[in-house]
């Protein structure tokens, strides 16, 4: 029964032309291999702004959920509020999304791969630069993320702390936890260094602790702190 509702679920999102969401759904069990990564652009924890398209009402929806559920908390914040700010009919609501849960989930999603394109392009922009200095621009752009005046942590830390025991939350936060550690090993392979998975680890919980440090320590310069460090151990590898 799980596989035929994924297999809904699918053509649902192809029904309403949400053809890049379906790529990054299918791509994202493919992990490390370096064509992935080119889809991997941003990372997830100030609000990210919508390009100015007109957006269907499932779009409207996640959108909404986005904006309130990143800026107040998930739990604050209810399903008639978001119905409500978005403009649509609560009976339209649910027939995209049955639960709060499942909008929870969603915007997760969406979420993790507006972050993966933005830390993509952001690598883009430093491909003049040398390839280790390539990797230390992952720390670079987090330092811009964090310094937004809009940024409250990261949004799957928010969520696992809300929700620590819901199934289709967590596993959309465990999507997430992929795309990091596979474009670092892109980015370590273009750089010469193999066998890198220990590297790999400490450079994500480097990432990872200055995006907490962020928040909670309301550190401006987490980001920069770890790039440091992230530069030694890069240099122990050359």
């Amino acid at each position: 029964m799980a596989h035929k509702k994924d297999l809904r679920s699918d053509r649902h999102l192809l029904l309403v032309g949400d053809i890049e969401q379906v790529c990054s759904m299918i791509t994202s069990s493919l992990c490390c291999e370096s064509h992935v990564v080119k889809q991997f652009c941003s990372f997830h924890t100030g609000y990210v702004t919508q390009r100015p398209t007109k957006l269907t009402v499932r779009e409207r929806l996640i959108e909404t959920a986005d904006r309130l559920f990143y800026a107040e908390g998930i739990h604050t914040v209810g399903i008639d509020r978001i119905i409500a700010e978005s403009g649509v009919a609560k009976s339209t609501m649910y027939v995209h999304f049955r639960t709060k849960e499942d909008l929870i989930a969603e915007y997760l999603r969406r979420r993790s791969d507006q972050t993966r394109q933005r830390f993509s392009a952001a690598i883009e922009v430093s491909d003049g630069r040398s390839a280790v200095e390539r990797v230390l621009s992952v720390f670079d752009e987090l330092q811009v993320v964090i310094s937004e005046p809009n940024f409250r942590g990261c949004a799957f830390v928010n969520a696992a702390a809300e929700y620590p025991d819901h199934g289709g939350i967590q596993a959309a936060i465990r999507e997430d936890r992929q795309w990091l550690p596979c474009l670092f090993s892109d980015l370590l392979g273009a750089a010469g260094i193999q066998e890198a998975s220990g590297l790999i680890c400490e450079l994500v919980q480097l990432y990872d602790g200055a995006n907490v440090a962020a928040y909670l320590d309301q550190s401006t310069d987490s980001a920069m702190t770890a790039r440091k460090v992230a530069k030694q151990l890069l240099a122990e590898h050359e």
